[in-house]
């Protein structure tokens, strides 16, 4: 496991392996670039059943090359992942971190609520709200919260797009926007699942491109998929003085 106390823009010696599974394989090399002063490797491989088949033949295979996976938003998830899901499943099961964007279809019945990740995830589907995705300004639940302390949510975006969820008994939620959960996440052993329900990347990351905190946010969500402690979590900032909130 490669965990190290990162301050942007130290790299640290033993950067974090992160593999992306990406449907717009520009905005995650872009996330790439900027999350490597934070310690962090990214390989970026397409999404699609006959790349992924080829990447890893089993969890284990998966979890010797990566600490963490992330699963960049995508219109038929389920379809993308293929057969891989169930693979991804067993290395979540056996060690590896996890980290889930929202989007049009991640998280509802055309996405990965039909795969073997489904039982794994620390949300679900909200029951009874539908329609298109809505708009709303980010609200902290837990002002001591290793993932968004000293991070200047004050200063968040106020209008961001995000999936309706809720949150799995026993899941911890950070961040809600409008009262519906954005950022859930629940432990598996050392490491954890990370859902957030907006975007880290593409289109539905924009609005947060403006914040000067955004690197150091999405930094602080892989690496505590990994299992940085809090102490170190926290020393992960934006460049400058440190900001309250």
């Amino acid at each position: 496991l490669a965990l190290c106390a990162c301050v942007a823009p130290m790299v640290c010696a033993q950067p974090l392996r992160v593999l992306a599974i990406a449907s717009d394989a520009a905005s995650c090399e872009e996330m790439a670039q900027a999350l490597r002063p934070y310690g962090i490797e990214m390989a970026v491989v397409a999404a699609g059943p006959e790349t992924l088949e080829a990447l890893a033949s089993d969890g284990s295979d998966l979890r010797r090359q990566y600490d963490v996976v992330f699963l960049q938003a995508a219109s038929d998830p389920g379809k993308r992942l293929g057969a891989f899901a169930a693979v991804l499943a067993d290395a979540v099961l056996s060690g590896i971190g996890l980290v889930v964007e929202g989007g049009q279809a991640t998280y509802g019945e055309e996405g990965l609520v039909k795969t073997h990740l489904a039982r794994l995830l620390p949300v679900a589907p909200a029951q009874g709200r539908t329609g298109s995705p809505p708009w709303g300004r980010p609200r902290v639940e837990d002002e001591h919260s290793p993932l968004l302390r000293f991070l200047g949510w004050a200063k968040a975006p106020r209008a961001v797009s995000y999936e309706l969820l809720e949150a799995k008994s026993g899941a911890t939620v950070h961040l809600t926007v409008d009262a519906s959960p954005c950022l859930v996440t629940w432990r598996i052993g050392d490491r954890a699942i990370v859902a957030f329900a907006g975007g880290l990347t593409g289109s539905w990351g924009k609005p947060w491109n403006q914040w000067v905190s955004f690197d150091a946010f999405r930094a602080r969500l892989f690496h505590y998929a990994a299992g940085m402690g809090d102490a170190a979590l926290k020393a992960i900032v934006p460049p400058g003085p440190r900001v309250p909130g």
